[in-house]
């Protein structure tokens, strides 16, 4: 098997449309983060000619997924640049077909296991989105020679998953105790532990978006700079 290195299939050389491209996915991918938060926490809605309503935070992912479609395309030819691009178009698609759900949510009775295991595939979704946005910033400063953004989206990337995934065992398992100890359903005790769980939770799950964000800014400034790079060996020639 044929293996391309980092020096064949890098930024560098790329022409100058690709490398817009990357730099172009970054930004969709920066700015959709925080358009989602603000309008999944607005809850505000979208209403379809059908009558079918969604809530208006897939707008912020379908600028997330035209990003991924950016970075896929942008004629990177590294396997692992487009085994990230692709997670990215899965996760965030499954984001998308997951807002009538989260509409529902809000307004039939949150009890059976269909509320559960759909509420389990939304968090996963998110952890997976945000995983691979830092790790698709890691390939980046791995193909640039970029050591500090390559550790550094690394190490956030790993971050993310744990603090999304403690505050989440942690209402499982208070969870779980408190129907036991009162003898109810598990989803109901889940709600009022997560209800009345302390600030600091809260900001936990705030704290992962806030990091990915500054990876895929490093990684949007990192082709910038490769851009500038170019254009001035270009002038010089």
């Amino acid at each position: 098997m044929q293996h391309l290195d980092s020096s064949s299939v890098g930024l560098h050389n790329q022409p100058a449309s690709a490398i817009v491209r990357a730099m172009r996915g970054f930004a969709f991918i920066f700015w959709g983060l925080p358009l989602t938060l603000l309008l999944y926490f607005r809850a505000l809605d979208i209403r379809t000619m059908d009558g079918l309503r969604l809530p208006s935070y897939i707008l912020g992912m379908g600028i997330i997924y035209v990003g991924f479609v950016l970075v896929l395309h942008c004629g990177v030819q590294s396997a692992h640049w487009k085994r990230y691009a692709r997670h990215g178009l899965v996760s965030s698609f499954l984001l998308i077909y997951l807002g009538p759900f989260v509409y529902w949510y809000r307004y039939i009775p949150r009890v059976g296991a269909h509320y559960m295991i759909n509420s389990l595939l939304l968090i996963t979704c998110i952890i997976w989105l945000l995983f691979t946005i830092n790790w698709l910033a890691s390939e980046l400063g791995h193909l640039v020679g970029d050591d500090t953004l390559k550790l550094e989206s690394r190490l956030f990337g790993w971050s993310v998953g744990l603090m999304m995934l403690v505050p989440l065992l942690i209402t499982l398992v208070f969870g779980y105790v408190m129907a036991v100890r009162y003898e109810s359903s598990l989803i109901t005790e889940i709600r009022v532990v997560r209800h009345d769980s302390p600030a600091w939770i809260q900001i936990l799950f705030l704290l992962p978006i806030s990091l990915t964000m500054m990876s895929a800014w490093k990684g949007k400034e990192r082709c910038l700079q490769i851009l500038r790079e170019a254009t001035l060996c270009a002038d010089g020639s």
